[in-house]
C-alpha cells in the first residue's frame, strides 16, 4: 500500500508486469466493458425512432468501447513492458476520465433527457391546436 502513495510508482517508465491474478482481473473488467459497449449497439438500433434514447445508448456505447479497448491496450503494454505506455499513471488517468465521462452521461439521463422530453411534449401539444 505504501508503494501506491509514492510519486516514483505512478511515473515509473518500466514497471514490473502485473501479477497473474491482477492481470486476469483487469482483462476481465475491460473485456466486459467492450462486451457492454457492443451490446449497447443493439439498444441503439432498437431505439432508432426515439432520438433521446438513441443518443443515450450511443453515449454508453462510446464510453464502454473506448475505455474498454484503451484499458486492454494499457494492460497489454504493461505486460509486454512497453516503455512510456506501461506507466501506472496512464491507467489512473483512464479511470478518472471514465468516471468524469460516466458522470456526464448520468447527468444527461437524469437532468437533460427529462427536460427535452417535456419540451417535445409541449411542442406536440402546441402543434395539435395549430
Amino acid at each position: 500500500m505504501r508503494n501506491l502513495l509514492t510519486f516514483s510508482y505512478w511515473f515509473n517508465i518500466s514497471p514490473e508486469p502485473w501479477l497473474e491474478s491482477s492481470y486476469r482481473f483487469l482483462i476481465l473488467v475491460f473485456g466486459i466493458m467492450v462486451i457492454i459497449g457492443l451490446l449497447a449497439g443493439l439498444f441503439i438500433k432498437k431505439n432508432d425512432s426515439d432520438n433521446l434514447k438513441r443518443k443515450f445508448w450511443d453515449k454508453i456505447q462510446s464510453l464502454f468501447l473506448l475505455i474498454g479497448f484503451l484499458g486492454l491496450g494499457l494492460v497489454f503494454c504493461r505486460q509486454e513492458e512497453i516503455g512510456f505506455l506501461s506507466m501506472p499513471f496512464l491507467l489512473l488517468l483512464l479511470g478518472v476520465w471514465a468516471l468524469i465521462w460516466a458522470y456526464k452521461i448520468f447527468r444527461y439521463a437524469v437532468k437533460i433527457m427529462p427536460e427535452r422530453r417535456e419540451e417535445q411534449r409541449k411542442k406536440e401539444e402546441k402543434q395539435k391546436y395549430l
